[in-house]
């Protein structure tokens, strides 16, 4: 039966988009496993940085807890809206799939209860009974007791964690395999459609220079797919053991034109060395195996080219066999993947540099929270101590040179905690959702006034004002530009504050805080988003110079920009922008 010119071609366009339609097929399911196995790296890793945030949390609050019992100073105690139980819960959320985690915050969390009431009841006894019935409290050592058991629970809990990470790595790695392996033999297929489809309308035009121009040019489209690809094509006769291979295949070996008289196992022979000969071997007899229904096989081993460079190749395949089940042909793909490995090691190497310095950066904060801060509070609880206890004994110069001794010790503290703010708002994770910003000024206002309810304040908030934002993060922008706005109008007669927005001539909108206080000089403007920039002596508006810089760095987050104007004694303006785009990786 003789097949029209049309139905040839309509026959080999089908069979072509069925066998496309199947590759994609699989190759999809292999990407989705790809990403869901990436998924289950990401749920770790949360995991892992919610329980970091515990631990640190509650070190925090007992570092607190004995700077009070030490001093006195109700500044240092927690917070009372603590968030252990906030990330307690999240912990659970996050662990509702592993009943072994629960087990072990089920443990934890009566512990940490404890751990909490006698905190509670250590503050209460140091509030009734003052230093000596708290430091009593101390010694019976139930505290270290109950924080040391909770960390161990902790560590065996992070311990399980970075196992399943190791596992769920493993899982992704050999996803990505599949699918790069997928990939290419859909790239291999569609090479020996194009080639059958050559090969179809040859053999369909009857003219020979006709004929001829057109296996010409599927030839050269061929070349240049296989150049793209940078792939070469190799073929086996199971029956002859006869082979061929394009040009590109022997370019990758290092020759210039084609080998015809080479067969692959001299390819091999002469360019594979004797250790790694059975890599080929094995992959060989595994394609032959009748128990492989797919006939596929992948191998991946270096080689000496002719000019005694050693490279890299990486060869896939498939075996074809006959109506008869006998082993027909086996066809592959071959490529050179030397740059790829340097690449990929090359990355593996910047991620692990990476890592390092993210944990050293994670050492650093961890060094300034408990073992800087921790020595300040001492400073500071002992000097009051000396002065309480020394009562009428020191000199007015010795009274007021421990005052200063404490006074330097708390700015230092304030500092610290500035620094440790500014660090965690440059890590924290940006959670874009709809912003009132007006809300959030008047909230702000509210807590300004409480904490000063005899100053006389104008304050102009404009309603309506919306963004696309960080809530957290944003809340920090006004309380440290607000907060601004009401330490430099402290010594305006009749204080304003302003908080609204206009439009860019771009039509964007840019939002304010503007003030009638003190002012600056609009030549340094450029200075006060700087980390430790101050135009004014911290005896007339105290501060560490940090609270700027935290504004800047978040709205950079969201892909903003910040700037400022004034003039000495005719107040203050700043300006940002929040733009409706992802964060940036700056």
């Amino acid at each position: 039966m003789k097949w029209s010119l049309r139905a040839s071609v309509a026959a080999a366009a089908a069979l072509g988009l069925l066998l496309l339609g199947a590759m994609g097929a699989v190759s999809y399911k292999s990407l989705r496993s790809l990403l869901a196995a990436h998924d289950t790296v990401e749920h770790t890793l949360e995991v892992l940085k919610a329980s970091h945030r515990l631990s640190s949390t509650l070190k925090d609050v007992e570092s607190g807890h004995r700077g009070y019992a030490l001093s006195g100073d109700r500044r240092y105690l927690p917070d009372p809206s603590s968030p252990v139980p906030a990330l307690m819960g999240q912990m659970r959320q996050l662990s509702a799939d592993n009943p072994s985690q629960l087990k072990r915050l089920g443990a934890m969390e009566p512990l940490i209860a404890d751990k909490l009431d006698w905190i509670a009841a250590t503050i209460r006894l140091r509030e009734k009974e003052g230093f000596g019935a708290s430091s009593r409290v101390f010694k019976t050592n139930r505290g270290k007791v109950l924080m040391d058991q909770i960390e161990y629970l902790l560590e065996e809990l992070q311990d399980e964690e970075n196992r399943l990470l190791a596992e769920r790595r493993a899982r992704a790695g050999a996803d990505a395999r599949r699918a790069f392996q997928n990939l290419a033999l859909l790239a291999a297929l569609a090479l020996l459609m194009a080639a059958g489809w050559g090969v179809l309308i040859e053999r369909s035009i009857g003219l020979k220079e006709k004929s001829e121009s057109a296996l010409r040019d599927s030839e050269e489209r061929l070349n240049l797919a296989l150049d793209a690809a940078k792939m070469g094509i190799w073929e086996i006769d199971m029956r002859t053991g006869r082979a061929t291979h394009t040009l590109r295949h022997d370019q990758i070996f290092g020759y210039e034109a084609l080998q015809t008289d080479w067969s692959v196992g001299r390819f091999i022979k002469e360019h594979v060395a004797s250790e790694h000969q059975a890599i080929v071997e094995r992959a060989f007899a595994a394609a032959r195996d009748a128990s492989n229904a797919s006939g596929a096989f992948r191998l991946e081993c270096p080689i000496t080219r002719k000019d005694g460079a050693r490279r890299w190749i990486l060869a896939e395949g498939t075996l074809f066999r006959d109506a008869r089940g006998e082993p027909a042909r086996m066809t592959g793909v071959i490529s050179d993947v030397t740059d790829e490995r340097d690449k990929a090691a090359a990355l593996s190497a910047a991620y692990a540099q990476l890592e390092g310095a993210n944990k050293e950066l994670e050492s650093f904060s961890y060094s300034v929270s408990h073992d800087l801060r921790a020595p300040l509070r001492l400073i500071d609880g002992f000097s009051q101590a000396v002065l309480e206890d020394s009562a009428g004994k020191l000199g007015p110069e010795s009274a007021k040179d421990l005052g200063r001794v404490r006074a330097a010790s708390q700015r230092m503290s304030r500092l610290i905690d500035d620094l440790l703010g500014l660090s965690r708002v440059t890590r924290a994770e940006l959670r874009r959702t709809t912003v009132n910003l007006s809300a959030l000024a008047e909230s702000v206002a509210r807590d300004l006034r409480s904490a000063e309810p005899g100053r006389a304040v104008d304050w102009i908030i404009a309603p309506g004002l919306a963004v696309e934002g960080d809530e957290g993060l944003l809340r920090v922008v006004l309380q440290n530009l607000m907060g601004n706005a009401w330490k430099f109008t402290s010594k305006t007669a009749r204080a304003r504050i302003e908080v609204s927005a206009f439009l860019q001539p771009d039509e964007t909108p840019a939002y304010y805080v503007r003030d009638n206080g003190a002012g600056f000089d609009g030549a340094y403007a450029h200075k006060l988003f700087g980390a430790f920039q101050r135009l004014h002596g911290e005896e007339d508006y105290p501060g560490t110079g940090v609270g700027l810089a935290t504004v800047a760095r978040i709205i950079s987050r969201h892909g903003g920009r910040t700037w400022a104007e004034g003039a000495p004694g005719r107040g203050a303006t700043f300006y940002f922008t929040i733009p409706n785009q992802p964060e940036r990786t700056s």
